[in-house]
């Protein structure tokens, strides 16, 4: 099964462009991302049945170093996700493309990208539900183990902002699910910016 195209076919016509620097696509992503992220927390705060004066009992009798070491924990582990989430693409790309990769940060959004080739539409779907699937799981999971509620709490926030950082792919997700569900399909993703192309219809 052929994964990828070296160059775009001649019979193949640009269908969309999806480009997360763009002001109007980053209002609408960061606004969904705050809603994501808030669903999320508010989710498994309530399935896990969260009491809120346990909270506030566990979190005082902690000491102030622990109080410091969560807040770190939070923002540190927040940091490595990030850098975490878009190695896992890349690792996907590469395994399916065997091609350069490359990463970055804008004002908008991190990112990682084949920007060489115009990839099929599973291996971009792959490359896309990586980082979704597995830290879904890798969060969740320990959720169920925790019998701090404080700790829960750091890791219900990091799911949360996982949940939330992933609108960009679960929009593109969207897109071949419901829009672009032809197999010939092929994106050119150079990482901030994804190029949709599907072959000119014969007349």
């Amino acid at each position: 099964m052929k994964h990828f195209e070296e160059k775009l076919p001649e019979n193949y016509r640009l269908v969309k462009t999806v480009d997360a620097t763009k002001a109007p696509f980053a209002v609408v992503f960061n606004l969904l991302s705050l809603v994501m992220m808030v669903g999320a927390f508010a989710v498994l705060y309530f399935a896990f049945g969260t009491d809120v004066s346990l909270i506030k009992e566990q979190f005082l009798t902690l000491p102030d170093f622990t109080k410091i070491l969560a807040l770190l924990l939070l923002v540190g582990g927040f940091i490595v996700y990030i850098v975490l989430h878009e190695l896992v693409h890349g690792v996907v790309y590469k395994a399916f493309t065997k091609r350069k990769l490359t990463f970055g940060v804008t004002m908008t959004c991190a990112y990682c990208g084949v920007p060489d080739v115009f990839v099929y539409r599973t291996a971009s779907l792959c490359a896309l539900l990586a980082p979704f699937v597995i830290f879904s799981i890798a969060f969740i999971v320990p959720m169920f183990f925790l019998q701090n509620t404080v700790w829960f709490l750091l890791l219900a926030a990091l799911f949360a902002m996982h949940f939330g950082g992933c609108v960009g792919d679960l929009y593109i997700t969207v897109l071949y699910v419901f829009k672009f569900r032809d197999g010939k399909t092929l994106m050119r993703d150079t990482g901030p910016v994804q190029t949709f192309y599907l072959p000119h219809e014969k007349s």
